[in-house]
């Protein structure tokens, strides 16, 4: 994994708030999902609660 840059978590907020997921980002820059998270948390962003679709097993 790798240390992103100011501007590249700037853009990685920007993607997240434009309706993309974790998952894609961690993806995109090559860093683990819960490090996207941190990032995001760290900026004040919220955190959209992960949504089940009617293909989800149900618990």
């Amino acid at each position: 994994m790798r240390a992103l840059t100011p501007d590249e978590i700037d853009e990685l907020v920007a993607i997240y708030e434009a309706d993309d997921s974790t998952h894609t980002l961690s993806r995109r820059f090559g860093i683990h999902r819960t490090t996207v998270l941190k990032h995001l948390e760290r900026r004040g962003v919220a955190i959209r609660v992960r949504r089940r679709t009617e293909s989800a097993p149900h618990l």
